[in-house]
């Protein structure tokens, strides 16, 4: 009976002190945003890791939503092929998040896990392969990756948010 008195006191000598709740309560919160060290390029590195190796857990740890997703087919034209038209999507809950993913990791492979060493300039890419898209692709740091080579270069962008280190959208073609 003791042992209950003591363990309720040193509880309720917790709610007395305000400012040590509060800090323990930020630093609960800090504990969990996504590390502050971590670089852009090395988020969008370990997502496409993931990808590859068909970790969708993984992916949904590196990712965030709201999540962009832009798909871009090739169509054949009478002197070579073009890209045809966009289709978004935005997905808004971990659960359909968690499908997207899924889907992706059954259907997508990135040739390198490292991004394009010289890709196109930042302008180039939003006004090339996301003109139209989610505003999301405006505020993030791009990557290119390289799928692979076809008829036609297949590649992958990747929007990783400056705030939260997490990837917010990726682009296919």
């Amino acid at each position: 009976m003791t042992y209950l008195k003591l363990t309720f006191s040193v509880a309720s000598g917790w709610l007395e002190r305000p400012l040590l709740c509060a800090f323990l309560a930020a630093l609960f919160a800090a504990s969990c945003q996504a590390p502050v060290n971590i670089s852009d390029v090395e988020q969008a590195e370990r997502f496409v890791k993931a990808l590859n190796s068909r970790d969708v857990d993984s992916m949904l740890a590196l990712a965030e939503v709201p999540f962009a997703d832009r798909r871009q087919e090739w169509q054949r034209e009478a002197d070579g092929f073009s890209l045809g038209r966009a289709t978004d999507h935005i997905v808004k809950d971990t659960s359909a998040l968690r499908s997207l993913f899924a889907e992706l990791a059954g259907s997508v492979q990135i040739e390198r896990n490292t991004p394009a060493e010289k890709p196109p300039a930042r302008e180039e890419l939003l006004h090339q392969f996301l003109a139209g898209a989610s505003p999301q692709w405006a505020a993030a740091n791009i990557f290119v990756f390289r799928r692979g080579f076809g008829d036609v270069e297949h590649i992958a962008l990747l929007g990783v948010s400056p705030n939260s280190k997490k990837v917010t959208a990726i682009y296919l073609n």
